[in-house]
């Protein structure tokens, strides 16, 4: 019967929980479940926070247990106060992520590398 006038009209009422988090926060939470360890200077994380070094200090970052990635890390200079800063460093484990990613119905597509003369 549709609703109107002299017909009841009932309600479903839903209700939706609204969770509000940093930005930053989620980017830790996506790297806590697809990241790989890397490693800025000393320190050995799946996600590793702002840090600063001397200019004249020697500094690698390496990722590490696995052949198929996405590494992110951003960096700024501040001659004011000579340092380099690492704002974040993080690797994506892309043999963990991508059927996650079919999972979802996100269709992959695999492209091979193609050699250069």
């Amino acid at each position: 019967m549709p609703a109107g006038r002299g017909h009841p009209l009932h309600l479903t009422q839903q209700a939706f929980i609204v969770i509000f988090i940093a930005p930053s926060d989620a980017l830790k939470g996506f790297v806590a479940t697809y990241g790989a360890p890397i490693r800025v200077g000393g320190k050995q994380a799946l996600f590793v926070d702002a840090i600063s070094f001397p200019f004249d200090t020697e500094v690698t970052v390496d990722w590490i247990g696995t052949k198929d990635f996405f590494v992110s890390f951003s960096n700024i200079t501040d001659p004011v106060n000579n340092v380099w800063k690492l704002g974040i460093a993080y690797c994506i484990d892309m043999g963990r992520y991508r059927p996650a990613l079919k999972r979802h119905g996100v269709r992959i597509i695999q492209v091979s590398p193609t050699s250069q003369p």
